[in-house]
Parts: C-alpha cells; structure tokens; sequence
C-alpha cells in the first residue's frame, strides 16, 4: 500500500489530497471506489482523517485460521 506499483502508493501518510485511495474514493479519479457507488461522506471524511494523521498501520496482513469442518 505504502510502496505502491505502477500507479505509485495507494496513500501517502499525512496527504490525503495526495492520497490515490482517497481520490478515488472521494470521486476525484476514476474509477469509482467502490464501484457500486459512492461512499457516504461520514465514512469518507473517515478516510480523510486517517490518512492526514499518518495512517497509523501495522502493515500486517492477518489471515484466517485454518477451520476443520464437520464434513471433512
């Protein structure tokens, strides 16, 4: 998120206007994040928020534990 690819990071800490994530999500580029429509302006100002206060982020990705299902 933070190295980014072709594009370049999804967001910069601390510049939400910067920000691919919050552009997109805002409106500001297309396509459209999410596609189905628009956020609400509550959750996008979340976004906002977050990003210019750093984006405090561990990094990690956490992955599901392994499930035994009754049927195995």
């Amino acid at each position: 998120a933070l190295k980014g690819g072709t594009k370049g990071p999804a967001f910069v800490p601390g510049n939400a206007a910067s920000s691919a994530l919050f552009q997109y999500v805002a409106g500001h580029r297309t396509p459209l994040m999410p596609p189905t429509g628009k956020l609400p302006a509550r959750e996008i100002e979340v976004l906002k928020r977050w990003i210019n206060d750093g984006a405090p982020w561990s990094g990690r990705v956490e992955t599901a534990r392994k499930q035994v299902w009754w049927s195995y």
